[in-house]
């Protein structure tokens, strides 16, 4: 079969690229939705002056390629495009029942889950009952007679119970302990608290400061991406496209060895759809040989 070199070739792509661990038989997997794969090339040029004549000039010229980069832009921030642009690890998290996430409510705050979306939500005070002759700590509290006590002067409990008072803000000494009445213990979704996809919001309603909560909820599964916990990994990519403006002929470019560097954008909020922007290094592929063969990168177009 014969084969034509077009000199008319006017470019435009648009295509897939795909990774995979360099060196491995596992498969070229989509990245996404990408609007822009550049190569940059750096070169160093060695000059030698004419010196045999006043007008100078070069005597003799020598360039070289220095390095390749491959910058990216991403559009799908899903959980393996994120930790390869923060050297991070992934982690797939199974819906579950949380039973008893021990939490203080302070009105106003933000109680963060230790995972998200929750449902189901319900909160329970977990102030211990009244025990005496034991050291409380400021802060503390105790539940009895239907009601919420905080001890607002640390000290030691007395040896026998004391006397409850029944009106909110009312105070009764026990021991070397003074306990503040904080009113009966309430959770209302709504009224005392408000549940968000990030965790608990704790409202101005019968939930006192510092008072300790047990919270049970449910969630979904999803993936958890921890930063910074590796470096940066080298992959095999493959861009496979069509030259929209020659015809959508085919045009393929294998990088055989890239090292992905960390993202110098990570747009998490914004009036725009978000990207992620990284820059690789194009490395030398030593298992590449062969006379006029690449061992960096190949283009084919047809």
């Amino acid at each position: 079969m014969s084969t034509t070199t077009q000199s008319y070739r006017p470019t435009l792509n648009a295509g897939q690229v795909y990774l995979r661990p360099a060196g491995s038989d596992a498969p070229l997997k989509a990245i996404g939705n990408v609007s822009a794969l550049d190569l940059e090339i750096s070169e160093e040029e060695k000059t030698l002056t004419d010196y045999t004549q006043p007008g100078g000039g070069q005597w003799a010229s020598v360039s070289r390629i220095t390095a390749v980069s491959a910058k990216m832009t991403l559009h799908d921030l899903d959980p393996d495009n994120l930790a390869r642009a923060v050297y991070g690890t992934t982690n797939a998290v199974t819906g579950a029942s949380v039973s008893g996430e021990a939490h203080r409510a302070h009105p106003g705050g933000l109680i963060r889950l230790a995972h998200p979306g929750p449902s189901a939500v319900v909160l329970r005070s977990a102030a211990a009952p009244w025990s005496g002759e034991s050291a409380v700590a400021l802060g503390a509290y105790v539940e009895a007679g239907g009601a919420l006590f905080a001890a607002t002067t640390a000290g030691t409990t007395g040896v026998g119970e004391p006397s409850w008072p029944g009106g909110a803000g009312e105070t009764v000494s026990d021991g070397s302990v003074t306990w503040t009445h904080r009113g009966a213990f309430a959770a209302v979704a709504g009224t005392d608290y408000e549940v968000r996809p990030e965790g608990v919001l704790i409202l101005d309603g019968a939930i006192p400061a510092g008072c300790p909560l047990l919270i049970d909820y449910s969630h979904d599964g999803y993936d958890a991406v921890e930063a910074l916990t590796g470096g940066g990994a080298v992959y095999e990519l493959s861009f496979g496209g069509l030259n929209e403006a020659n015809s959508n002929s085919p045009v393929v470019l294998d990088i055989f060895r890239l090292k992905i560097g960390a993202a110098t954008n990570l747009s998490m909020l914004g009036a725009e759809f978000a990207a992620l922007e990284v820059i690789g290094k194009v490395l030398l592929d030593p298992t590449k040989t062969g006379a006029g063969r690449s061992r960096y990168f190949r283009v084919q177009m047809v």
